[in-house]
């Protein structure tokens, strides 16, 4: 098959796409009475002629013009959703990019790169929230955080956190805690907890520090109070905040094994258990673990 032909044959689905799409919403303005029908459906087949020839930007605009016309509109958001994900399949080396700057926390070119994202799609909710908590990160606390070793890691943490990009919401201001009561001398470490509890003042309030443990200590004894109350699914919550924060936490592991094995989840014990066995193959516990969940393979 040629790329003409191939080329054809996707813009036919195209068309076919937005012509069943149209014709799906065409009868809810037919029979209304609102007042600027004739003008959504215009937009509407502006959108669509915009979306099948992959411009994607100016469809979401027609049909963020629609929802400003009559917000009680539904199709828009939907459409709006299977634009984004085509945009996405488009600058995937873009927002990779991201990712990896990120990870080295080099905040003030992944603010570049974001504002350069936001330049295809303006309104992006994600990418608009993630550029302005970069703004504000990076003018009132620093620009990047690259050096090595743990302080630094834990520091860039709380920055992923901070940005939404942790399953736990408490990491922003757990993991930066943490970093502080590690190096209370180091000035960026207090610097950035400060920050995050400022933005996360919800989460410092109820997290509250025990003077006597840090945060690893303090959540150990959570997590141990709860499996003797037999709140499983709660320990194992805490116990997954511990890892994200110190992935190679043995005691973290050990206790998510012997939760999982409390319910009875013996593969997922086991591989919990194999888990902590490779950071510590001589733990004479682990050793015994091991053997149990063999015995009831």
């Amino acid at each position: 098959m040629t790329k003409p032909t191939k080329k054809l044959e996707k813009l036919q689905r195209l068309k076919s796409l937005s012509i069943f799409i149209i014709f799906s919403i065409l009868p809810i303005f037919q029979f209304s009475n609102c007042l600027y029908s004739q003008d959504i459906n215009i937009l509407y087949k502006d959108a669509m002629e915009a979306f099948y020839n992959e411009e994607y930007k100016e469809a979401i605009q027609y049909w963020e013009k629609i929802l400003e016309i009559d917000p009680s509109q539904k199709n828009p958001e939907k459409l709006i959703e299977m634009a984004r994900a085509k945009m996405m399949a488009n600058i995937k080396p873009w927002t990779n990019d991201i990712d990896n700057l990120l990870k080295k926390g080099d905040y003030q070119s992944a603010l570049i790169k974001y504002n350069q994202l936001l330049e295809l799609d303006p309104t992006n909710p994600n990418w608009k929230s993630s550029e302005e908590k970069l703004e504000k990160f990076t003018t009132n606390v620093t620009p990047s955080i690259t050096g090595k070793g743990t302080i630094n890691d834990l520091l860039r943490q709380s920055v992923n956190g901070y940005l939404g990009r942790s399953t736990d919401g408490r990491i922003a201001v757990l993991a930066s805690r943490y970093a502080w009561q590690k190096a209370k001398a180091n000035k960026l470490a207090k610097e950035v907890f400060l920050f995050m509890d400022k933005e996360h003042p919800v989460i410092a309030r109820l997290e509250v520090a025990d003077k006597e443990k840090n945060v690893i200590e303090q959540k150990q004894a959570v997590v141990l109070d709860a499996i003797y109350d037999g709140k499983y699914e709660y320990a194992l919550i805490e116990c997954k905040l511990i890892l994200e924060i110190e992935p190679n936490n043995i005691l973290a592991w050990k206790r998510v094994g012997s939760i999982y094995y409390a319910q009875g989840k013996i593969n997922e014990a086991r591989e919990s258990w194999q888990k902590a066995a490779k950071i510590a193959p001589n733990d004479p516990d682990l050793k015994v673990f091991l053997q149990k969940v063999r015995v009831r393979r």
